[in-house]
């Protein structure tokens, strides 16, 4: 009682004297390494989206691959302009995909594989596991296939050696993955089964013609474009305030930017 008559004696003698008290709110400068929205409004917008590119690279240097490039040239070679479909289509999804995967980098801090683990039960993370490997061995074949040609243009005796082991393939990669590969020949016939239908039924002669050729090269394409394992590198490690919601936003315009770039 006694405390709620001195509050009121207080308000009556502010009230009579107009006097308002309004508490100062103490300003703490933001920590090293967060956002802070009032210093990224004064910078210019060139450093602003400068800050945010640094996983842009990383996604660029895989387009400027050497297996992409021998892909390209070859996929130039036999068909023309007859792919340029597969590259539009393919530039599309890897712009939509990573820029879903950077924009959950940069709201969460945290990538894919992270966000896998912490979500989904034992099995389903195994099995992701596995087809990543897979993936890993599937892209790095290629590359070490590269390698064989590069060396049989010097030197031909070891020729054999990498063009038709595919296991001597893997061990090349030197990545810490598993590795179970047959012979190459089998991987071929494989493909021939699932492409070219007319040398296994006797169909009309021109019903399948070119159809192996541009279905093996537009998948081929399509794969070059849309990296997979890159997803998972997409992430913002810098810590995000709750409170800036506008930095939050302009974060993800530049990666959507970025990405488009």
């Amino acid at each position: 009682m006694g405390s709620s008559q001195q509050q009121k004696q207080q308000e009556q003698v502010s009230g009579g004297n107009n006097i308002h008290r309004i508490e100062a709110i103490p300003e703490t400068p933001p920590a090293g390494g967060q956002y802070n929205q009032i210093h990224e409004k004064q910078k210019p917008e060139w450093r602003n989206f400068l800050s945010y590119v640094g996983p842009g690279f990383l996604v660029s240097l895989a387009y400027l691959d050497p297996g992409n490039l021998e892909t390209d040239l070859q996929a130039g070679a036999n068909h023309g302009y007859e792919l340029l479909w597969v590259i539009l289509i393919g530039l599309i999804f890897a712009l939509v995909i990573q820029s879903l995967a950077a924009n959950l980098g940069v709201s969460t801090g945290k990538h894919l594989s992270e966000l896998c683990k912490a979500e989904y039960p034992r099995y389903v993370r195994y099995c992701l596991w596995i087809l990543a490997e897979i993936a890993v061995i599937a892209a790095d074949i290629p590359e070490e296939e590269n390698n064989s040609f590069t060396i049989n243009f010097s030197l031909y005796l070891f020729m054999s050696i990498f063009e038709y082991n595919g296991s001597a393939l893997v061990a090349m990669v030197g990545k810490n993955c598993f590795a179970i590969a047959s012979d190459r020949r089998l991987g071929v016939q494989l493909q021939t089964i699932a492409t070219d239908f007319q040398k296994i039924y006797k169909i009309h002669d021109k019903l399948f013609i070119g159809l192996s050729g541009l279905a093996t090269d537009a998948q081929t394409l399509y794969q070059r474009l849309v990296f997979r394992h890159k997803l998972y590198e997409l992430r913002e490690e810098r810590d995000m305030k709750p409170e800036t919601f506008s930095s939050l936003v302009s974060a993800l315009l530049y990666e959507k930017r970025r990405s488009s770039i």
